[in-house]
């Protein structure tokens, strides 16, 4: 049974059975029963557009206060849901602020994500080729017809759509001539039709004038795209990836669902193996969620301690709009180093240790057991919410896996 440094252990034995909360935790949401006492609640949650995020809050002058919001909007709402899922598909499009220094960009790249959770994933994927820090990200905006850039129909094939053995370099060359022309006018991508090639163009067997939403919506029709994001989002809420034949026949039932993101989500939770694994907590929480959770539980919105929070994720390799490359996150036990883990210790330490941050907290009575897959090893749920026991709660083991 695989340990680390700081006693982890994965095979244990089951605690309790899948609650709303498990559920929950298992997204990266942190497990208040007062959210949802039903499951099927999360469930139609999903299938309902969220409260617009509404224009960048004027107070947010620079990266860092939009990185402090984003932490205090997953913690403390009011969407925290469509929020965390906002965080993981922002994974797969991964964007980086040193490409995008622009926070406006930002705010409605992630907005963007949000607006589209309800429907399928090739809407996605055609509002993200319509999204100013996608192609700011990918170099989308410079491409012009007699001289295409190729960095952005290569991601798009590659970690978007189809996947690496799934095209060849001539489908990269016609889908940059598809992708040329777009350009970034007060706020909104357009079409520059004298920068843009009108083809036809051969791209995956099939010769047409392809614009950057049909290209879209002609690689997302392909098998091998449903398989890819399937194996993408797999990692992200399953861990272990399955044998092939299970994970093509559940890529077949996510085609016949029109890639309906709802529909995967509650289909990838719902799995027999997923319920073992939630039951007993297998998977390893992103620093993200783990911060979430612990500020949730402190239930202060403090400053001083979204400040920290942020510092302690970048210590833990994890802040956001910072993904290490455009392939976005680790995923699962990948956050296993002992490096990684004695930062995460620390941060949880700092939390609980920091004067202002303490001094503001509104915790529960007690610690439930709810808010982790299984008993502690450092102390017996539920437990009075004193400053040792919440100490001893943050940095067991347990409180590491979701």
């Amino acid at each position: 049974m695989p340990t680390n440094a700081l006693g982890f252990s994965f095979g244990i034995q089951a605690r309790e059975v899948v609650t709303p909360g498990a559920l929950l935790r298992r997204l990266g949401v942190s497990p208040t029963p007062q959210l949802f006492t039903r499951s099927e609640q999360i469930w139609q949650s999903l299938s309902t557009a969220p409260a617009p995020l509404g224009p960048l809050p004027a107070e947010l002058r620079n990266i860092s206060d939009l990185q402090e919001h984003w932490i205090e909007r997953l913690a403390f709402g009011p969407t925290p849901l469509h929020d965390r899922l906002a965080q993981t598909l922002a994974g797969l499009f991964a964007v980086h602020l040193s490409k995008v220094p622009d926070l406006g960009q930002f705010w409605q790249h992630l907005e963007t994500i949000r607006q589209q959770l309800r429907g399928g994933y090739g809407q996605l994927l055609v509002a993200m080729l319509a999204d100013p820090a996608t192609l700011r990200n990918l170099d989308g905006l410079a491409s012009h017809r007699k001289s295409p850039n190729e960095n952005l129909a290569r991601e798009l094939m590659e970690l978007y759509s189809v996947g690496a053995g799934s095209f060849q370099e001539s489908d990269v060359i016609s889908g940059a001539r598809a992708l040329s022309g777009y350009r970034l006018r007060q706020g909104q991508i357009v079409m520059d039709e004298g920068a843009h090639d009108p083809g036809p163009m051969r791209v995956l067997g099939k010769l047409a004038s392809f614009d950057a939403a049909s290209l879209a919506t002609w690689l997302v029709s392909q098998p091998a795209a449903a398989r890819m994001i399937l194996t993408r989002l797999w990692r992200v809420w399953q861990g272990d990836l399955p044998t092939a034949a299970n994970l093509n026949q559940l890529a077949d039932q996510w085609r016949q669902k029109q890639l309906s993101l709802p529909w995967l989500v509650q289909r990838l939770l719902e799995l027999p193996s997923q319920r073992r694994s939630l039951a007993q907590g297998a998977m390893v929480r992103e620093p993200i969620d783990l911060m979430v959770a612990a500020l949730r539980l402190l239930g202060s919105r403090q400053k001083e301690g979204l400040r920290l929070a942020r510092l302690q994720l970048r210590a833990m390799g994890q802040v956001p709009f910072e993904p290490p490359s455009i392939k976005g996150w680790p995923a699962d036990r990948q956050w296993i180093t002992d490096s990684w883990l004695r930062a995460r210790q620390r941060a949880m330490r700092s939390l609980v240790n920091h004067p202002e941050l303490w001094e503001s907290n509104q915790l529960p009575p007690m610690l439930e057991a709810h808010l982790v897959p299984r008993q502690p090893f450092s102390l017996r749920l539920p437990a009075p919410a004193t400053k040792a026991n919440l100490l001893a709660l943050l940095t067991d083991p347990v409180w590491q896996l979701k």
